[in-house]
């Protein structure tokens, strides 16, 4: 028996859906819909996706006309429902000049906010599929502007910019809100995806 200090707990036991009520509805013969974790355990964004299906499906079972590309729909919504391959060796760039982002992305998974926010239109996907990692195209200059590590649900982004010092690039990280508030010149620890300096 172990006592640990802790504000919250979450239990994640098994994964499965939570569908009592959906089944029991469909017993008594209501028409129903069901999206989410009711649905299926999925990453968030397939949960987010289902719950569009399925608000389709009640317009269109209320006489609305919604959409006409619904197959392709939930074509997406299957793709995002895969369970992600294993992590990949992520290549840094081999770049000392400029301003980019670096990616550390390491297993594909239903996620793509990035190739949305850059005002350049330089971060995309292979074949533009959101299971695939991002990278910067670099056919133009990357701005700075930060929306790539802002936007980035697993802080798995961060910006190099060389432009004042070749030799002590400032590197731009995502940071999630702390008790203490970080100070000007103060020195932080930092580490890699295995827990490295």
């Amino acid at each position: 028996e172990r006592t640990f200090a802790c504000d919250a707990i979450l239990i994640a036991v098994g994964l499965n859906p939570v569908d009592e009520f959906y089944h029991k509805a469909k017993e008594y013969g209501l028409k129903v819909w069901v999206a989410g974790d009711a649905q299926e355990i999925a990453e968030a964004s397939a949960a987010i996706f289902t719950g569009k299906i399925e608000g389709i499906k009640i317009l269109k079972e209320m006489g609305l006309n919604t959409i006409d590309n619904f197959d392709k729909l939930e074509e997406k919504a299957s793709i995002m429902k895969l369970k992600p391959l294993p992590p990949v060796q992520i290549d840094v760039p081999d770049i000392e000049e400029g301003i980019f982002p670096v990616f550390h992305c390491n297993q594909e998974i239903p996620c793509n906010p990035c190739t949305s926010v850059c005002p350049q239109k330089q971060i995309e996907t292979i074949d533009d599929s959101i299971m695939q990692l991002p990278y910067f195209k670099g056919e133009k200059e990357c701005t700075g502007c930060g929306r790539c590590v802002a936007v980035c649900p697993g802080l798995a982004v961060t910006l190099i910019d060389y432009r004042k010092d070749k030799n002590n690039p400032i590197v731009t990280f995502p940071f999630e809100m702390t008790i203490e508030k970080l100070k000007v010149d103060q020195i932080i620890t930092v580490v890699g995806n295995h827990g490295e300096l």
